[in-house]
C-alpha cells in the first residue's frame, strides 16, 4: 500500500486498498472501545466491503457519533523475498506517479469506484442508479466484464479533467484527484464534488458516493 496516506486505524475503518488488494485481505482482527469497554473484533465481524466497514456505519443511537474507536489492529503478513518487495514496492510507486497527481495537495481518489454484476449493466448496489445509453454506449467492455468502472474514468470522459471551482481543481492526470491548486478551501472542493456528481448522475445515470469522508457539511 505504498503511498496511501494515513493511518492503521483509518486504513481499517475505511477498508483502503489499491491494485485489487484491501486491508480486509490481511486484518486478523481489530481492538476497539465501544465507549465502555475494549475488546477484539474478528475480521468477519468488521463488515468489511468496497471501502465500508462497520466503524463507517454502525452509530450510537443517542449521540449519533461512531460506536467504535480503533485502537489496533493485528495483521498476517506474507512472507517473501526483501529484494522482490523491494522491487514490486518501487513498480507500484512509479506506477502511481505515472497516473496519480502525488506532487499535489490532494485526499487521494475523492470518490469510490462503481460496482457492477460483472458481464452486465446490473449495479451491484441498485440504489446508485440506471446506467444511460449513453454510459453503454461509451464505457470500455473490459470494465464491465470486470464488474468495476472508475470514478476517474467517467470523470475524465465527460470532460471535466482541468475543471476548477475557486481554488480546488480536478487533476489534468487523474480525473478522480481533486488537487489544491491554489489557497482553495473546503467549500470549493465541496462545490466541485457536488457538480461533478450531478454531471455523472446527469449523463451517465450513475450516483458516485465519496470515498472520503467530510466533516463539518
Amino acid at each position: 500500500y505504498a503511498t496511501i496516506p494515513g493511518s492503521v486505524g483509518g486504513a481499517i475503518r475505511g477498508n483502503a486498498g489499491a491494485f485489487g488488494r484491501e486491508t480486509k485481505d490481511a486484518l486478523i482482527r481489530a481492538r476497539v472501545f465501544d465507549g465502555k469497554e475494549e475488546r477484539w473484533l474478528a475480521n468477519d465481524e468488521c463488515g468489511f466491503a468496497y471501502r465500508d466497514s462497520i466503524f463507517k456505519k454502525d452509530r450510537d443511537p443517542t449521540t449519533g457519533h461512531n460506536q467504535y474507536i480503533i485502537l489496533e489492529g493485528e495483521f498476517r503478513l506474507e512472507k517473501g523475498d526483501e529484494k522482490e518487495g523491494t522491487k514490486y514496492m518501487r513498480e507500484i510507486l512509479s506506477k502511481k506517479a505515472a497516473t496519480q497527481t502525488l506532487e499535489s495537495p490532494s485526499a487521494g481518489c475523492v470518490f469510490a469506484n462503481v460496482e457492477f454484476v460483472p458481464g452486465t449493466y446490473d449495479l451491484k448496489d441498485p440504489k446508485r442508479g440506471n446506467p444511460t445509453d449513453a454510459f453503454k454506449r461509451e464505457v470500455p467492455k473490459a470494465m464491465i466484464d470486470r464488474g468495476v468502472v472508475g470514478a476517474g474514468w467517467m470523470i475524465d470522459n465527460l470532460g471535466f479533467k482541468g475543471k476548477t471551482m475557486g481554488g480546488a481543481k480536478v487533476s489534468e492526470k487523474h480525473g478522480n484527484f481533486l488537487i489544491n491548486a491554489g489557497h482553495a478551501k473546503a467549500t470549493d472542493f465541496v462545490m466541485l464534488i457536488s457538480f461533478l456528481k450531478q454531471q455523472v448522475r446527469d449523463q451517465f445515470g450513475i450516483q458516485l458516493q465519496e470515498e472520503i469522508q467530510l466533516v463539518g457539511f
